[in-house]
C-alpha cells in the first residue's frame, strides 16, 4: 500500500465555506456530504461506479494528557477500539503541522466489529496547548485508500481552536475572569532509606483537581463554571451557570438565567445538558488583599463563614 506524502503536508485550502464545531473551526473536505452526530461530525463521499466510500469524522476536542503518544492512545481507545479490531499497524509517525506542532497520526488495517468488514483506519491527533482534536478517516480497501487519502490534507492545517481567552480584570474592578483551583499534591514521596523520590500509589489513587471560575462582564452578565476531576475514578463533573450580577456595597448579587451540568470519563469532553437554574443568591466579597489572610484577588465569603480566593488564571 503506497502512503502518499500529501496527508503529511499543509495543502492549499478549498473554497468551501469554513465550518464551526465544538471549540474549533475547520475547512470541510471538498466533495463530501456532512452530517452532525453526538460529539462528532461525519463527512462522507461515495463512489457509486467504483463501489467504495470514504469517510472523515471530526470529534470534539479533549483535554491533553501531556504527550502525543498519550493523546493518541486515549483517542484510539475512545473512537477506534470501540468499533474496530486492529489486525495490523500500517504507519505511526509525527505529523508536522505548523498550526498544531506535536501532532501525530496512526494508520491501521482493521475489522469492523459489527459486520466483520475490512476498514482501513487513519487517526490524526492534532495537538494544541492543553487540548487535542481527533480526526478519523475510514476507507474499505486499498483502492479507496489510494483515491481518498489526500482528501483530509486541506482539513488538517485549516483547523483552529476558537476558545475565547480569559478576560483580564480592570484595575480596581470586579469585571474580568477569576479562577480558584484546588488540587491534590503530586503523587511522589521521598524514601529516606534510598534517598530517592518515588511514585506514591496511594496518593496517585486519590488525585483530584477542582476548579471554579467566574467571568464578570462590564454589562452585568456573568458565567460561573465548576469542574471536578477525579483521577482515580476517571470521572469529571461539570456545571455551567449564566445570568446577571449586581454589586451593592460589599455584596454581590447573582441572578442565574441558564444552568447546565454533566458527567463523563475525565479523558473525554463532558457534554452539558440543560437543568433548572438555581435561585438568586448573594455573596459577600473583598476585592484586593484580604485583611486577615495573604490572599490577593477576588475573595468570596462562603455560607460557613470561610473565605475563598479567586485570582487571575495563569
Amino acid at each position: 500500500m503506497r502512503i502518499a506524502g500529501a496527508f503529511l503536508m499543509a495543502a492549499a485550502l478549498t473554497l468551501a465555506q469554513p465550518q464551526s464545531f465544538d471549540k474549533y473551526t475547520y475547512q470541510p473536505p471538498s466533495g463530501y456530504t456532512g452530517k452532525a452526530a453526538t460529539g462528532r461530525v461525519d463527512w462522507t463521499k461515495i463512489d457509486q461506479a467504483k463501489k467504495y466510500y470514504c469517510q472523515i469524522i471530526l470529534y470534539e476536542s479533549q483535554n491533553s494528557l501531556g504527550s502525543a503518544e498519550a493523546d493518541l492512545a486515549a483517542e484510539w481507545k475512545a473512537v477506534v477500539d470501540i468499533s474496530f479490531d486492529t489486525k495490523a499497524d500500517i504507519l505511526k509517525r509525527d505529523l508536522p503541522l505548523p498550526t498544531a506542532p506535536g501532532s501525530i497520526v496512526r494508520i491501521a488495517d482493521t475489522i469492523n466489529k459489527r459486520d466483520k468488514s475490512r476498514v482501513i483506519v487513519s487517526l490524526y491527533v492534532l495537538r494544541y496547548p492543553g487540548r487535542y482534536v481527533g480526526i478519523m478517516q475510514l476507507m474499505p480497501n486499498e483502492q479507496a485508500f489510494e483515491a481518498c487519502q489526500g482528501d483530509v490534507a486541506p482539513v488538517l492545517p485549516s483547523l483552529s481552536l476558537t476558545a475565547a481567552p480569559a478576560v483580564a480584570p480592570a484595575p480596581g474592578s470586579v469585571t474580568g475572569t477569576w479562577e480558584r483551583v484546588i488540587a491534590s499534591q503530586t503523587p511522589t514521596r521521598y524514601n529516606m532509606f534510598t534517598k530517592q523520590w518515588e511514585h506514591d500509589p496511594v496518593a496517585a489513587m486519590n488525585q483530584f483537581r477542582n476548579s471554579y471560575k467566574y467571568t464578570l462582564r462590564p454589562d452585568g452578565q456573568y458565567t460561573y463554571e465548576v469542574e471536578f476531576d477525579s483521577f482515580n475514578r476517571y470521572q469529571r463533573d461539570r456545571m455551567w451557570e449564566q445570568g446577571r450580577y449586581t454589586v451593592n456595597g460589599e455584596m454581590m448579587q447573582f441572578e442565574p438565567k441558564e444552568y447546565k451540568k454533566g458527567s463523563s470519563d475525565r479523558r473525554k469532553e463532558t457534554v452539558l445538558s440543560p437543568a433548572p437554574a438555581p435561585a438568586p443568591y448573594s455573596r459577600r466579597f473583598i476585592l484586593g488583599k484580604h485583611p486577615q489572610y495573604d490572599s490577593v484577588g477576588l475573595n468570596f465569603q462562603e455560607p460557613d463563614g470561610s473565605w475563598s480566593n479567586f485570582s487571575v488564571p495563569k
